[in-house]
């Protein structure tokens, strides 16, 4: 693949990233330097994010790959990235952000996540009032943890969307939008 970036005159008008499918590519907001040469960001839906080091000739190789943690279906697939100063930012088309530090590459990335429909249902569990549990419309339930945040999806037997839910101990009961009650 040939990239046409003209934000300096030190680099030929295209870059070979030897023909790498593309979702997204980033670089750092620095000016790249003939002596050092360009590092650019890249992200593919082999669920995989790639920095390149770009020389001043225009060919690039991969100096990184980077790999998200994740069950490798389809909702890992990397659609998006952005290259803010320390930090390398994936974005998953299941909606889940990944923080990488441009100073540690080998660190374990920071992962955001959440709902991306409107959450519809909300439960506390009695047993662990820490624990809070949510719905959205899509069928996805989510288990938060109070003080730290998102904790993780929950698998569920039926994936239908839910109206609402409740939680006892170790047990959910849903209702879905077709009148149908699941355990």
């Amino acid at each position: 693949m040939r990239l046409n970036l003209n934000f300096h005159s030190a680099l030929p008008q295209g870059i070979n990233l030897d023909d790498e499918p593309l979702a997204c590519c980033r670089y750092p907001f620095l000016r790249p330097s003939p002596l050092y040469g360009l590092n650019v960001l890249t992200v593919s839906a082999d669920k995989s994010a790639k920095i390149w080091e770009i020389s001043v000739d225009g060919n690039g190789k991969v100096k990184k790959t980077l790999t998200c943690p994740g069950s490798g279906g389809v909702d890992c697939m990397l659609i998006g990235c952005l290259w803010q100063h320390d930090y390398l930012v994936t974005v998953s088309l299941g909606g889940t952000i990944f923080l990488f530090s441009a100073n540690d590459l080998d660190k374990e990335p920071l992962a955001l996540s959440g709902h991306i429909k409107n959450v519809n249902s909300l439960a506390v569990l009695k047993s662990d009032p820490k624990i809070i549990l949510t719905a959205s419309y899509d069928g996805l339930m989510v288990k938060w943890i109070q003080g730290i945040g998102y904790c993780g999806r929950l698998e569920r037997k039926v994936n239908s969307q839910i109206k609402c839910f409740a939680a006892v101990e170790r047990d959910i009961v849903s209702s879905a939008f077709d009148n149908k009650v699941s355990k």
